[in-house]
């Protein structure tokens, strides 16, 4: 290579060089850029104050349905067989005193709010205790058009054509009757559809509801199944109280009765029995008491269910509160952080009381009014 060409690349070779150095002092590597420091997240502070807290105390107890009632399947007279010809309820209704339940074989079964059952059929003219509680019933169903009277008279007669009519039915005629009675010197005449016929009419008590019906076709004559199903009251809770807590669910004592974590399903109710001591059992139940909460109205409880029965024994209490935020746990136990003279908090364990409205009331040395304690993070 000639010498002059040879110095020419050389030349250029170092130029290149020199300009590699100088771009790379005006470019800074990834690597070599200084990234900020973020600051970590600060920590958000409540005040301790003294405030108002609803004393309660809560135990778990189990649903019991209300009280039911099995009504039997009836054959009406001159039928060969018992046929459910309608059912005019269903699973849940409420019943209603003088309507009609479900028809069988041509013939209604009505219900009618008494205490017990008819002891006898009723046909115009008798008299007795029987006959007041009929006429009562009519009476709170709105058909008596007059006052009860023991005595089986033109205006129970009238109560009992309109109780049947309102059903699409008319009341049994009261042949049986007037037969037996023919050899009477003084019988009269009875007015025809004014017998009371004791199978087709159903004692309930007020607010019953339907738990189970039959479907229209079943052939209930000697059937041991029930034709349907009734169930009254508002349900009662079994509830087991601890030795600690016995006072707080004494009788009479009101309670809120929900499924936990529901507040939508709360109903209040009483406490109307409390049982002796009781060991603890072999179901791993704890000793304690057994109190039985009858509650105010029907609830959607299935039975069996297990529900929070809660008793406020004192709805004015005053003690230190702190937001429930503020309140931690861990293997140590339950504790606040309050908030010292530098940035560092300090640990102060506390017992953690009632709660309302997002405070919890809590005990501790050395925590007071006034003090700031962490709510975040």
């Amino acid at each position: 290579m000639h010498p002059r060409r040879w110095l020419a690349l050389l030349a250029s070779a170092l130029l290149l060089v020199a300009l590699g150095f100088g771009l790379g002092a005006r470019f800074t590597s990834p690597n070599e850029i200084d990234v900020p420091v973020v600051d970590s997240v600060r920590p958000v502070f409540a005040t301790a104050e003294m405030r108002s807290f609803a004393v309660a105390e809560s135990v778990t107890g189990t649903f019991g349905a209300a009280s039911t009632v099995e009504v039997a399947a009836f054959k009406p007279q001159g039928t060969e067989r018992a046929v459910v010809d309608r059912v005019y309820v269903k699973v849940g209704d409420e019943v209603r005193p003088g309507k009609p339940l479900v028809a069988i074989s041509g013939r209604p079964l009505i219900a009618l709010v008494m205490d017990v059952p008819l002891s006898r059929s009723l046909t115009y003219g008798d008299r007795g205790p029987d006959v007041l509680k009929v006429s009562s019933a009519l009476s709170q169903a709105g058909l008596l058009g007059g006052a009860p009277d023991q005595v089986y008279g033109p205006v129970l007669r009238q109560a009992v054509v309109d109780l049947y009519a309102a059903a699409g039915f008319t009341p049994p005629t009261a042949a049986e009757a007037g037969e037996a009675a023919a050899g009477a010197k003084t019988a009269a005449p009875l007015p025809a559809g004014s017998k009371i016929e004791i199978s087709e009419i159903q004692p309930i008590r007020a607010g019953s509801r339907v738990a189970a019906v039959p479907s229209a076709g079943d052939l209930v004559e000697g059937s041991d199944k029930p034709l349907l199903t009734l169930s009254s009251g508002a349900g009662k809770v079994t509830a087991r109280v601890p030795v600690n807590s016995r006072d707080s669910f004494a009788v009479g004592q009101r309670v809120t009765v929900q499924v936990p974590g529901a507040q939508d399903t709360a109903v209040t109710g009483k406490v109307v029995a409390v049982s002796a001591f009781h060991e603890a059992g072999e179901s791993k139940s704890l000793p304690g008491y057994d109190a039985t909460i009858v509650l105010d109205k029907a609830a959607g409880f299935d039975s069996g269910q297990s529900v929070r029965c809660t008793a406020t024994v004192d709805e004015s209490t005053k003690a230190l509160g702190v937001p429930a935020t503020a309140v931690r746990e861990d293997s140590k136990g339950t504790f606040v952080q309050v908030a010292g003279s530098g940035a560092a908090s300090t640990r102060v364990p506390v017992r953690i009381g009632a709660e309302s409205d997002g405070w919890v009331a809590v005990t501790g040395e050395p925590l007071k009014a006034g003090d700031r304690v962490q709510v975040y993070p």
